[in-house]
């Protein structure tokens, strides 16, 4: 799953629930980074920030089959997707 920027996944899982998966980005540049993930295998159908406990927050647009999002510097940030295979 690539992420174009300069956050990096660090997690792949799927969420306690087993209802959707689990994506944590952390940046470690110390710098605001811009990311955008996208997959070849995976069709991302809705996304949600999400909280450490993997609750979901508040819906993120999914545009063109990716998910745009932006980090501050060293946060690490939890997102859930729904998923449908490609």
């Amino acid at each position: 799953m690539p992420a174009r920027g300069d956050g990096k996944p660090v997690i792949l899982q799927i969420a306690d629930d087993g209802e959707d998966t689990v994506l944590r980005l952390q940046e470690t540049a110390g710098r605001t980074a811009h990311v955008q993930i996208q997959s070849k295998y995976f069709k991302f159908i809705r996304g949600w920030m999400a909280s450490v406990l993997e609750d979901r927050l508040s819906e993120i647009p999914i545009v063109d089959g990716h998910i745009d999002v932006t980090l501050r510097p060293f946060q690490t940030v939890t997102l859930r997707v729904e998923t449908t295979v490609r």
